[in-house]
């Protein structure tokens, strides 16, 4: 089951938000658990070791030759935010996909870590001001979305169209037995981090 942990957010940002953004990150102190993360993956993975960085591009199909706008996000193209930790945040103007380098079946499977990584879409989830993120196995192409420049209602209803109006009420742990019984990667959950709201 070798896909990697996904997570994608609503954000209403425009292109000077998201250098913000990046320099938030790296100043680290809105994001104390990213930064303690991250730490502690870049001890065990000095490869993973890197500066944040921002880059703009226009997908692949793009016919607009035009300087990018200061400000706006065009419809045909997305910011990267890319970062040590092996973290990475794909924008379009309506949704952002963030990866790291962390397996899916082992979100599942490791408490632990779960919290960790709940923990730190908490983080990104209050900074974007949405109330709710949705995990999902990477190969599902949660970024294609991105690509496409759909917004998360999109996102969602596709996932249901996909997945059934049932999958909605599954569980983490509902995730990891269907995951396991399968033999690969099934479902997604949306998480609204009730049991996370005064959690230190």
């Amino acid at each position: 089951m070798g896909v990697n942990f996904s997570a994608s957010f609503q954000h209403s940002f425009d292109y000077k938000s998201i250098q913000e953004f990046k320099e938030e990150l790296i100043k680290g102190v809105r994001f104390p658990r990213i930064v303690q993360f991250i730490l502690k993956v870049n001890e065990n993975n000095p490869h993973l070791r890197m500066e944040w960085s921002l880059n703009r591009q226009r997908i692949i199909e793009s016919l607009n030759f035009d300087p990018f706008d200061p400000i706006a996000i065009g419809d045909e193209e997305y910011i990267e935010v890319s970062g040590p930790g092996g973290f990475d945040f794909i924008f379009n103007k309506y949704m952002c996909d963030f990866n790291s380098c962390f397996r899916w079946y082992s979100f599942l499977k490791d408490p632990e870590l779960q919290l960790e990584l709940r923990s730190i879409c908490k983080e990104i989830a209050d900074y974007f001001s949405c109330d709710s993120t949705i995990y999902i196995g990477d190969s599902y192409g949660s970024l294609d979305y991105v690509f496409e420049g759909r917004d998360m209602e999109y996102y969602k209803a596709d996932l249901i169209k996909r997945f059934g109006e049932d999958q909605a009420r599954c569980t983490l742990e509902d995730l990891l037995d269907k995951s396991v019984k399968e033999n690969k990667s099934v479902g997604y959950f949306i998480d609204i981090f009730n049991d996370l709201k005064n959690w230190e």
